[in-house]
């Protein structure tokens, strides 16, 4: 009698080809992603070099150009604007971008401003090392 052979009778195989072909494409879509997400700032700063990792939360950014004056996310204001300002920002994170020939008592000055306004985490912009 002759036997045949049954599909009944092998184990279940998992094709992966098909999965690692997704996983490859979803890691190429999320590094092009990744490349054009950059924050464009309105207000020239030359800002210091350091090593260091931006920040990717939610932020206001507070710019003090070399003759002193601030902005507020790239509108100039007032030391009473830039407290009102940050008193409506409700807890908000500060980046500051100073420009590296601002003295150390302006910038000191204005997170003064932003404490008294409410406001608690401070982070200051750095150009990357290359």
């Amino acid at each position: 009698m002759i036997q045949l052979h049954s599909d009944r009778d092998s184990d279940p195989v998992i094709q992966i080809g098909p999965m690692v072909d997704l996983i490859f494409l979803l890691l190429v879509v999320f590094i092009v992603s990744m490349m054009y997400m950059d924050q464009s700032y309105t207000v020239p700063v030359d800002v210091p070099q350091a090593e260091a990792e931006r920040s990717r939360r939610q932020s206001v950014d507070v710019a003090i150009r070399a003759d002193g004056s601030v902005y507020w996310q790239g509108e100039p204001v007032t030391a009473e604007g830039l407290a009102a300002r940050a008193a409506a920002a409700d807890q908000a994170a500060v980046i500051i971008r100073a420009d590296r020939s601002v003295s150390y008592g302006r910038v000191v000055s204005v997170m003064e401003i932003l404490k008294k306004a409410g406001l608690r985490q401070f982070s200051l912009a750095v150009r990357p090392e290359s």
